[in-house]
């Protein structure tokens, strides 16, 4: 036997500069990956839950009718065009989230359509006998936001008339939401 392998080694001083340094050149490699890699990443994703809009934004809602058993459908449309939008899943299910941009067509006609001076109006409460969802039909509630100020429509409760210009708009987008399903 030659006594290979039977001797104690002992770790010099470059030994444990290389071992410090190898530890140390791990650190900063990870920190630069994290700094350019996930932050930026992990920023762009909150960045797209948390942004507020104060500009505009639509939101609508339906109920009463066959759909009284499940989640109604509902949307949201932002300043910029954009949209989500859940159809109705009967009870039990749930709905697949679908977003997109509105038709620029479309988009415009409600941002003209959807003015302070017609929030006002028909954001009013009312008193009525004759509410769709009163006879298995549709009604909608809309949360309209409009350069900070909100408003609340509602077809049933308050004076959004079914036969208005900006019903007949609003009607528009959950035509458009019909064909997406």
């Amino acid at each position: 036997m030659s006594g290979h392998g039977t001797k104690d080694y002992k770790a010099s001083s470059k030994d444990y500069l290389v071992m410090i340094m190898t530890f140390v050149v791990g650190i900063i490699s990870g920190f630069y990956l994290y700094v350019t890699a996930f932050a930026p990443q992990f920023d762009e994703f909150i960045g797209q839950t948390e942004e507020v809009y104060e500009d505009f934004v639509l939101e609508g809602t339906q109920y009463g009718g066959d759909r009284m058993g499940g989640t109604a459908p509902s949307f949201q449309v932002l300043e910029n065009g954009s949209y989500r939008y859940l159809p109705y899943a009967a009870e039990g299910e749930v709905a697949d989230a679908q977003e997109g941009v509105l038709p620029r067509a479309l988009f415009n006609e409600v941002r003209q359509t959807l003015t302070v001076e017609g929030l006002e109006i028909s954001s009013q409460i009312v008193t009525r006998g004759d509410c769709m969802s009163y006879v298995d039909g549709r009604d909608y509630t809309y949360n309209v936001t409009l350069d900070g100020e909100e408003y609340t429509l509602d077809t049933c409760t308050t004076a959004l008339s079914s036969g208005s210009i900006m019903n007949t708009t609003l009607d528009k987008i959950w035509n458009y939401f019909e064909t997406l399903e």
